[in-house]
């Protein structure tokens, strides 16, 4: 039995799933009946991808849809595209439309972007046209349009790259890293050479400086010196005045005794006849003591001429021969000085400090020079004071004499003829004598007067010698200069000069130290000499003097009292006789004395004299053993110094060749290295010149295209894995992949 159908039931519910299932599309769909739609007109150059219905986008957000797609009917190179999009989305007239693609199946969309608050809103136009975004091309697009002259760029670029990159050039880079690894290896040879030169360098300069202040002690040593010898010379020169006034005293007395024997013997001349006339009886009775007194006085006259004659022109000799020993020991000491300052101005060559205490030296040199010119200059005063002397104070004397005299003229005439007989004698023999002293006085004032141009020549020969010491240390100064700039270097040198310093340099200070040790005990002594035996041996030729000056003036008072006598009194005269020749006596017996005295006097003298040469020859001997000393160093410094500044010049000559190599391979290496910088620059200006023309596509591409082509990228990595899933499917189970899931249902 069949069932009957209901059909208002089963059309009701028809209707009512057709109308759910038409509110279930509207709600789909999302149909909004009370919206509204702005219309607007895009420009694309290629639309390829896109089609009605596709999306419009603002901002990354669905606005609405493309409605129509179409030539433009006046220009066909480009493609219109309407646009419907919500009427409340702002659109500004700066607002651009780009054609963006989405996913792997290549479907396009419409994307608006930009659009700022101050900009009016695009309004349609005065025909009632629909409003045109302007457009701009894609990221995409723009890559793929600039991509041409991108890869032909790139090609040229890999181009360049290849011909910069070939053999030769390989070959080159080669040889530019073997160059500049060759010449870092010989740099720090180069510089570990130069540190260890510096470090000897260091210790020679500290051992000259060690060298220097030796130097310093022994220069103070040789002034020190120098000063004791000018103290000596100046004793010796108050010594030699001082004997220069004695011997003026000497002659004042000879000259003033002569005068007094002239006078007597003119007063014997002119009163002798009356004298004789008057006296004859009273001299035969005193002829046997006329007769003793002229034997005793041709003795005392005999002596006194042997004195006179004899003893005091060797006297006067012997004191030339000191002052032309003197003169000739100044001059040697002068001119070992001079060369003790050469050798240390060649010594000053190797230390610049040294030569100027040098010049200080020669300073005192000129000090003393300036003393010896003073020295010459009192002796020359001395000589005109001695000229002066005889002259004016000995013409007085002689004219108090000759009045002291003429009283006694009377009684002298008749008393003593033999007496006045061995008078005249004597008093040719004390004329002789007196010419004897002014040749000797002559003799002085010529010596004194050679001795003072052998100082003026002396003198200029040490101040051509100063200004020969001065040119040589100004070379020195260059030479020191050149020294100094070439010390920088020192390696080789600095060993020997150490070794030298050390041992020989050390051997030839003490060397010095004890020549100078000689020299200033020679010099002690001569100070010594004259200070203590020259002052008494001055004194003691005063004294003589004095007592001979006495002894004549009491010869010539008792003469003047025995003329009174005589005058007073001529018959009296035989008794007192006996009185007059015990007087005689002792006058002559002082006399004896008072001569004896001075021969001993001027024997002691000699003695003194000849210390004094002794002394001087040992002096001498000292300055010759410095004078060998400082040769030695000399020749030391001359020699080592030479080899060594050789060896120097040699190892700076060496190393700048070294230096000059390493700057050739580094200027060759700099300028491939310059060239291959200059190519590079080259290729990185084309790259940047390249993305300068293509800066908006770059960015374009770095902040739209590449997040895309990312995601592109990423849909395509599913895709791969979905295919994958479902080829594996396929192989596991073909059937069911074809057949599906659901078994065959029969009904019977």
């Amino acid at each position: 039995m069949e069932t009957r159908a209901n059909y208002v039931l089963i059309g009701a519910f028809t209707l009512i799933g057709l109308i759910g299932a038409l509110g279930f599309l509207l709600w789909l769909a999302k149909v909004e009946v009370d919206k509204r739609y702005a219309y607007y007109d895009v420009m694309f150059q290629d639309v390829s991808g896109l089609g009605d219905a596709a999306d419009v986008r603002y901002n990354g957000l669905p606005i609405g849809q493309v409605t129509g797609v179409a030539l433009d009917a006046t220009d066909p190179s480009k493609v219109r595209v309407t646009l419907e999009v919500d009427a409340t989305v702002p659109i500004k007239t700066d607002t651009e439309a780009t054609l963006e693609s989405q996913g792997v199946t290549g479907v396009s969309y419409v994307s608006l972007t930009g659009g700022t608050a101050s900009a009016p809103a695009l309004t349609a136009g005065a025909g009632g046209e629909r409003p045109v975004i302007p457009s701009k091309p894609s990221a995409f697009q723009s890559l793929f349009q600039g991509a041409p002259e991108l890869l032909n760029r790139a090609i040229e670029l890999i181009e360049q790259v290849n011909g910069f990159a070939s053999d030769d050039n390989q070959r080159s880079v080669e040889e530019i890293f073997s160059n500049v690894a060759s010449a870092s290896g010989k740099l720090d040879q180069v510089l570990t050479d130069v540190s260890s030169m510096t470090a000897a360098a260091g210790e020679a300069s500290e051992q000259l400086r060690q060298f220097s202040s030796r130097l310093e002690t022994l220069v103070g040593a040789a002034e020190t010196t120098l000063a004791e010898a000018d103290k000596t010379l100046a004793a010796t020169t108050d010594a030699v005045r001082k004997a220069e006034g004695t011997m003026d005293a000497a002659n004042a007395t000879l000259e003033t005794a002569g005068q007094a024997f002239a006078s007597a013997d003119t007063i014997l001349k002119e009163q002798a006849p009356a004298l004789l006339a008057q006296t004859t009886e009273a001299v035969k009775g005193v002829q046997d003591t006329a007769g003793r007194l002229e034997t005793q006085a041709s003795a005392a006259f005999a002596s006194a001429d042997v004195i006179m004659s004899r003893t005091i022109p060797e006297t006067a000799e012997r004191m030339t021969a000191v002052a032309e020993a003197l003169q000739a020991t100044a001059a040697e000491v002068g001119g070992k000085a001079g060369a003790t300052l050469d050798q240390f101005a060649q010594a000053g060559a190797e230390a610049t400090a040294r030569l100027r205490e040098a010049e200080t030296t020669l300073a005192d040199l000129r000090q003393s020079m300036a003393r010896a010119d003073t020295l010459m200059a009192s002796l020359e005063q001395t000589s005109t004071s001695v000229d002066a002397f005889v002259t004016g104070d000995a013409a007085a004397l002689a004219a108090e004499a000759r009045g002291t005299l003429e009283s006694a003229r009377g009684l002298m005439a008749n008393d003593l003829p033999p007496l006045i007989a061995e008078a005249r004698a004597a008093t040719v023999k004390a004329e002789g004598l007196i010419d004897d002293a002014r040749a000797a006085a002559a003799n002085v004032d010529a010596q004194v007067t050679a001795l003072s141009g052998q100082a003026g020549a002396l003198m200029t020969e040490a101040g051509a010698g100063i200004v020969a010491a001065r040119g040589t240390l100004a070379k020195a100064d260059t030479a020191l200069d050149q020294a100094t700039a070439t010390m920088a270097g020192v390696q080789a040198a600095t060993a020997e000069i150490s070794a030298v310093v050390t041992t020989e340099g050390a051997a030839l200070v003490a060397e010095a130290r004890t020549a100078i040790t000689e020299v200033r005990s020679a010099v002690d002594g001569v100070n010594r000499v004259v200070r203590d035996d020259v002052p008494a041996i001055v004194a003691d030729v005063r004294e003589a003097a004095a007592t001979a000056n006495a002894t004549v003036q009491r010869v010539a008072g008792e003469i003047d009292v025995i003329v009174d006598k005589v005058s007073g009194a001529v018959d009296s005269m035989t008794g007192e006789r006996h009185g007059l020749v015990a007087r005689v006596e002792t006058l002559l017996s002082g006399a004896e004395g008072a001569v004896t005295t001075a021969t001993e006097t001027f024997a002691n003298a000699n003695d003194t004299l000849a210390a004094i040469s002794v002394t001087m020859g040992r002096a001498e001997g000292a300055l010759g053993a410095a004078e060998t000393t400082f040769t030695e160093v000399n020749g030391l410094l001359e020699g080592d110094v030479k080899a060594a500044v050789a060896d120097l010049r040699t190892s700076m000559a060496t190393l700048n060749g070294a230096v000059d190599g390493v700057t050739s391979d580094v200027e060759l290496t700099s300028a491939q290295i310059r060239e291959a910088s200059a190519t590079a620059n080259q290729l990185i200006g084309s790259l940047d010149g390249l993305l300068q023309q293509n800066t908006y596509e770059v960015n374009e591409f770095l902040r739209n295209g590449l997040p895309q082509f990312t995601r592109f990228v990423e849909e395509g990595r599913r895709l791969v894995e979905n295919l994958s899933r479902l080829s594996a499917k396929v192989e596991r189970d073909p059937a069911r992949f074809l057949l599906g899931t659901q078994s065959s249902e029969f009904r019977r």
